[in-house]
């Protein structure tokens, strides 16, 4: 596709049909507070210089500076590629220095000042925080000066904790050869060793709450100068595994809601086990499931229900919504999606396996070859060839993108990520999402669908496919 899209859900309340099949006056909605203003898009000169995963180890400092906990995968990923839109440095000094002046890096920054975790932790005076950020960092009290210095700099209003935090980090640098420095470096490492061992949605899941969060936390607090952070890989499953046997049944799967009374028009959820909620809708018409759009969810699930904002995205401009539904796992799902035009009710059923199995492993067989997919109502088709790898390549009015789908195990679907490129009215953008192969026409045809956008979830992309199974 040339161009990548915003929507909104909220018309399939109202005229469902009419007003997502290619209505584009939907109404507006600003982007999330802490993607308002960081840059989405750059020129061919400001193109990044750095991969995202450049940025992984400066990103897990800062979390542990302020948070004193390693990042969770999906804000570790978030930060670095906000980071890596404004074409940041990936050295701490530099990044410091830049802050002073770069508004978008100092609203990033100070998104960390306004979390709930921030205000669970820091409810006190800035006196306390600027203890607690020496010890996530060194591991000690602050020196006297040291500790006036910067309480002045906080509570003269000059810095915000967030940046204070930053300020303390990058100044360790200044003398690279310093224990602190190294006591740094060893807890950074030991927090990316945990990070990256959360590679499964109901491990990520575990790590979720100030009790999660802390039980790490003391894990890098016995970390110094000293430690070899490969000693405590022991620890690290064991605290992993903790945290996984307390997590609650989730309500992963995909589910179907007729969202009319002639049952022609549909929404799909699919739940993941990290409790990602991927909600696509459509008609089924011409012997397959044509898409209006899709909205997506990074909801919180306690066992019963699932709540969490929802971005939407059709054919014109993005809405955010909010996702409210209970569940009893694997059998149904109730409630609504508040939509700008008031709640679309939720009753939803487990998807027939025989048009879609969630519980077996995702099959690249089933999606290699070419593809001629469709994207919105009115929108030119593309040409789409995946290869046995999961690479795939695609065209559409002489824009050409490519991608990577990796499938997960035991679980039918595709992680993927997308670049455009040349003729695309935002090249160089990466997009991420799933991807997904389902049954349509009573199981006749193969339809290959992928959904994703880009990082601030402010533009979107989707294509459909079908072919005889």
């Amino acid at each position: 596709m040339n161009k990548l899209y915003q929507g909104a859900l909220a018309c399939a309340v109202a005229a469902f049909v009419a007003g997502c099949g290619g209505n584009t006056s939907s109404s507006t909605t600003a982007a999330p507070s802490m993607a308002a203003t960081i840059v989405t898009s750059q020129t061919s000169a400001q193109q990044a210089t750095h991969s995202v995963e450049d940025y992984y180890p400066m990103v897990q400092s800062i979390y542990i500076s302020y948070f004193g906990r390693p990042a969770d995968p999906a804000g570790l990923r978030q930060f670095a590629e906000y980071l890596q839109a404004m074409n940041a440095p990936t050295s701490l000094v530099e990044l410091n220095t830049l802050a002073y002046t770069n508004v978008q890096l100092q609203n990033l920054l100070n998104g960390f000042n306004s979390s709930q975790e921030s205000q669970e932790l820091y409810a006190g005076d800035n006196s306390a925080f600027i203890d607690a950020i020496y010890q996530n960092l060194f591991g000690r009290a602050p020196d006297a000066d040291g500790k006036a210095f910067w309480l002045g700099k906080v509570n003269s209003g000059e810095m915000t904790r967030a940046r204070a935090s930053l300020n303390i980090l990058s100044g360790a640098y200044n003398d690279p050869s310093s224990g602190d420095v190294a006591a740094i470096n060893n807890r950074a490492t030991v927090a990316a060793n945990f990070t990256t061992a959360l590679d499964t949605g109901v491990e990520v899941r575990g790590y979720r709450g100030q009790a999660a969060a802390q039980s790490v936390r003391t894990i890098l607090r016995t970390v110094n100068s000293a430690t070899d952070p490969a000693s405590l890989s022991g620890q690290i499953t064991a605290t992993i595994n903790t945290l996984k046997a307390a997590v609650p049944l989730s309500a992963e799967g995909m589910y179907h809601n007729d969202i009319d009374a002639t049952g022609n028009t549909d929404l799909n959820l699919l739940v993941l086990d990290d409790d990602t909620v991927w909600a696509f809708y459509g008609v089924e018409r011409n012997s397959q499931y044509d898409l209006f759009g899709y909205a997506k969810s990074s909801a919180i699930g306690n066992g019963t229900s699932l709540t969490g904002a929802m971005k939407d995205y059709g054919n014109g401009t993005g809405a955010d919504t909010t996702l409210n539904v209970n569940y009893s796992a694997g059998s149904n799902l109730t409630g609504a999606i508040q939509t700008n035009n008031g709640p679309l009710s939720i009753n939803a059923a487990p998807v027939a396996s025989s048009v879609y199995n969630y519980n077996t492993g995702a099959n690249i067989n089933e999606i290699t070859g070419t593809w001629t997919m469709s994207q919105r109502v009115r929108e030119p088709q593309a040409t789409v060839t995946v290869n046995a790898n999961g690479t795939f390549t695609g065209t559409v009015s002489g824009c050409t993108f490519i991608g990577a789908l990796k499938g997960r195990a035991n679980r039918n679907v595709f992680d993927m990520t997308m670049q455009y490129s040349t003729g695309c009215d935002q090249a160089g953008t990466v997009v991420t999402g799933i991807g997904l192969s389902m049954l349509s026409n009573s199981g006749a045809n193969r339809e290959f669908i992928l959904l994703g956008a880009n990082t601030p979830w402010n533009r979107s992309s989707m294509f459909w496919g079908v072919r005889p199974k």
